[in-house]
């Protein structure tokens, strides 16, 4: 079994931890939904455990967790089994933690593949992050270790340069931030920053800079911005200083 995907995303409102819930019990609920066969979580999301052969190699399993030493806080264990759609070779396991503590809730997610037959061939699998991530990132109080994220990208404006730098900088930053730069001849974006955030939502940060003056603007503070080909995304990890010389960076 092989991990291809976590993160751990914090929600710190009441409003939005009901609605962090609810999109959990809809990703597996539409999820079935699409394939006719009717799983409904919602109920056990808020009390009961749960254990349940919704088809054939499938398992899906809810628990409810109390601890004496913190008895206002409840964690659920969610762990959700499948066979690839696609590929029946492969599987998949979802183990989701949602640990509850007043008005908060804290998510932790990871998803595997695990191989179910032996195929000597290459694995055909899509990588990206989960809807149910997605739809969370999106909500105002989400936190990534303890700082401020939300998944929509961030355009950046000459004005705004300082902003992104202070972000480049700061070294206790716990996501890695990925930058789209513009191509000078016309003006346009090297990627798509919405999909990307798409994909890398709950494990990065996305920006794009508005034109080629706010990359002028970078430039000048920061140095010379990498480009790597056509469809460059320079992506850029916490330590990144302001006096890094081109070979550090």
């Amino acid at each position: 079994m092989r991990t291809v995907y976590a993160t751990v995303l914090e929600v710190r409102t009441d409003a939005d931890v009901s609605t962090s819930l609810d999109y959990v019990g809809r990703w597996i609920h539409d999820w079935y939904l699409r394939q006719r066969i009717p799983v409904d979580v919602f109920k056990n999301l808020g009390e009961g455990d749960l254990a349940i052969t919704p088809a054939d190699g499938h398992r899906l399993a809810v628990r409810h967790n109390t601890s004496k030493a913190a008895p206002g806080d409840r964690l659920i264990d969610i762990r959700w089994e499948y066979p690839d759609q696609y590929d029946k070779s492969l599987g998949w396991v979802v183990t989701l933690g949602l640990l509850r503590r007043s008005a908060e809730l804290l998510l932790s997610l990871e998803v595997a593949v695990v191989g179910l037959q032996l195929v000597i061939a290459p694995a055909s699998i899509k990588l990206g992050s989960p809807r149910v991530v997605r739809d969370i990132a999106r909500l105002r109080s989400v936190r990534v270790g303890g700082y401020p994220y939300n998944l929509t990208p961030e355009l950046v404006s000459a004005g705004d340069v300082d902003l992104l730098i202070s972000e480049l900088t700061d070294t206790a930053r716990p996501y890695p931030v990925v930058l789209v730069t513009r191509r000078v001849q016309d003006d346009t974006p090297l990627a798509d920053a919405n999909d990307l955030a798409d994909r890398l939502a709950g494990v990065a940060k996305v920006y794009e800079l508005a034109d080629k003056w706010s990359a002028f603007r970078l430039t000048e503070e920061l140095g010379s911005v990498d480009i790597r080909g056509d469809n460059a995304v320079p992506t850029r990890c916490t330590g990144w200083r302001r006096d890094a010389t081109a070979a550090s960076r």
